[in-house]
């Protein structure tokens, strides 16, 4: 799931009407040169595509905080009335300096999640926020399911709590929440993204720093009253696509296919459990476990399925580019802006609790490019080579191939 920031001359007067406090705490922070910026999402529950008003726990966990401490970190924890905006700060982090010197800062990753325990209601939704300028606007429908929530007697089992108070704002006077443990599994995960050659053709392909590909990601229903089932006894619910940079750049050409050969590439994904407690002092308290793609080893690509092409050695179309190359040279055509790219696949997670199967859907979609998926190529004879991607689409993530 991809938010694209909007952000208009009216955003700051906006930002003063709806949290004059943190209009304040921005302008301190620059004049201390802390580089923050505001994020406000207007959250509007849903049932059946009907708005349903009320009033609901509403908890966000910055995804991105993952990549420095370790885990997710709960931002935001308060009830409040829906449909409506909230407002918090993040630090804005450059990664890069791009061609025309603007500096591109790392996008904040959400899971954001609400909750009415009357009805039993439970959402959840992943929001990217690029936080490129110091005030920032997203509006997201988040549709509810029924019968998410879920309470038994209490069993005494009170050690599972650790009631630390805290003052901030951004989270209910007297709720806790905290993390009991987090587990990390590395686990193969097919994609459908190909590699095809042609006879005297060598094709492989290229993962830079920060070549995102995004992957499925979840969270359980809610389990009150401090008894949590064991993660592979509970309900999950997919959130949408997060992120996920590569664990290492590769410096040559990855997974290498010859001579007619064509397959589907799989890599090893990291994947990341959660398991969470929130408790509120009016004696609300509810456990829930989040799974989330953390890495993924961008050289681990191998083939997984090998696969026929009526395109490769046909008649180029139109939109082909073909040119003369000497023996061993070598060129790459680049994937990954353009509409959504997805593919449903099917893959067994298996932590030390058991084994959960969950359908995966993976895209290549990026609102702002930072590193593309590179597909090369090589000539293993002299000649005129002509190649296209599929579809002549950015998000297909195949090349075709034919001599001249």
């Amino acid at each position: 799931m991809l938010i694209t920031i909007i952000l208009s001359p009216m955003v700051a007067s906006t930002l003063l009407l709806n949290s004059p406090v943190m209009l304040y705490d921005l302008f301190k922070d620059h004049l201390k040169d802390k580089n923050t910026a505001a994020i406000t999402i207007n959250i509007v529950p849903k049932v059946n595509g009907r708005t349903v008003s009320g009033t609901y726990i509403v908890v966000i966990h910055n995804l991105t905080a993952s990549r420095y401490i370790g885990h997710s970190e709960i931002t935001y924890l308060k009830y409040a009335n829906l449909p409506s905006k909230i407002t918090f700060k993040v630090k804005r982090t450059p990664i890069k300096i791009l061609s025309n010197k603007t500096i591109l800062y790392e996008p904040h990753e959400f899971l954001v999640i609400i909750a009415n325990s009357a009805k039993g209601y439970l959402g959840f939704k992943i929001v990217e926020v690029w936080v490129q300028k110091p005030i920032n606007i997203v509006s997201i429908e988040i549709e509810l399911k029924p019968g998410k929530i879920h309470t038994y007697a209490n069993n005494g089992d009170s050690h599972y709590l650790l009631k630390v108070k805290t003052k901030e704002d951004i989270v209910e006077p007297l709720a806790e929440r905290r993390i009991e443990w987090r587990k990390d599994e590395t686990q193969e995960t097919r994609t459908n993204i190909q590699l095809h050659s042609i006879p005297d053709l060598e094709v492989g392909y290229f993962v830079k720093e920060n070549t995102v590909l995004y992957f499925e990601s979840y969270t359980s229903d809610w389990y009150g009253s401090l008894v949590c089932p064991m993660p592979d006894e509970a309900e999950w619910n997919s959130n949408g696509k997060k992120e996920t940079y590569p664990l290492e750049e590769s410096e040559s050409p990855m997974y290498l296919v010859s001579n007619g050969a064509k397959g589907k590439l799989k890599f090893d994904v990291i994947y990341r459990l959660e398991k969470w407690w929130i408790y509120f002092e009016k004696g609300d308290s509810y456990c829930y476990y989040v799974l989330y793609p953390y890495e993924h080893y961008g050289g681990s690509g191998e083939i997984w399925q090998y696969v026929s092409c009526n395109q490769c050695e046909g008649t180029p179309p139109d939109y082909a580019g073909c040119s003369y190359g000497s023996e061993g040279q070598t060129l790459n055509l680049d994937f990954g802006s353009g509409g959504p790219g997805n593919v449903g696949v099917k893959t067994v997670i298996g932590f030390s609790f058991g084994y959960k199967v969950f359908y995966l859907s993976i895209s290549w979609y990026r609102e702002i490019e930072i590193d593309r998926f590179e597909i090369w190529f090589k000539w293993l004879k002299s000649g005129t080579l002509c190649r296209w991607r599929h579809n002549n689409d950015l998000n297909s993530y195949r090349a075709h191939f034919a001599w001249d």
